[in-house]
């Protein structure tokens, strides 16, 4: 031993830290499918539209989905007094994906004018509160595959899918005739 001498004592370790989720844990991930097309408006003002497809969770706790139908200007257009909500499922016990079937049916209960219909916000916030018990991983991942239904179809009138002749007219002009 030289009491002069500089010691060095390298340590490598590492440390495991549960986490427990509380009454007030939160997690949210919000989207935005904009830019829809003018159609989506008609079809709102006239009937209804539709969400489907499906979420698979690797996530280790279950999720609220809750959709909101936003103007051009980003403000949400309530077309019903409810929330448009539903569960997304957790990963299984074993940690699994799980896949939830997505199935919205929006109808415009409140008559609101939907002109500016032009974008869906959706909103998945985590319920831990009935988590499987599954540490979360860095590879989990939620997966939206959605499309849009028009349960009522769509009519349209032929007359508005033709150019007028004045449009016509015009075109004929520029290309020299």
């Amino acid at each position: 031993y030289e009491p002069s001498a500089d010691y060095t004592l390298t340590v490598d370790y590492s440390a495991g830290i549960p986490l427990e989720f509380g009454e007030d844990f939160e997690l949210v991930y919000r989207d935005t499918i904009a830019d829809l097309p003018d159609i989506a408006g008609m079809v709102m003002q006239s009937g209804s539209i539709g969400i489907g497809g499906k979420v698979t969770s690797s996530i280790p706790v279950g999720f609220d989905l809750t959709v909101r139908l936003l103007d051009s200007k980003e403000k949400e257009l309530k077309v019903t007094d409810e929330p448009i909500s539903m569960r997304i499922n957790s990963a299984d016990v074993s940690g699994n994906p799980v896949d939830t079937e997505v199935k919205f049916l929006i109808r415009n209960e409140n008559e609101v004018d939907m002109s500016d219909f032009s974008a869906i916000a959706l909103e998945f916030k985590a319920d831990a509160k009935k988590a499987p018990g599954v540490p979360f991983k860095e590879s989990n991942f939620l997966k939206a595959t959605l499309h849009a239904l028009v349960p009522e179809g769509v009519t349209l009138d032929a007359k508005d899918l033709v150019f007028s002749e004045e449009e016509n007219g015009n075109e004929d002009e520029e290309n020299g005739a």
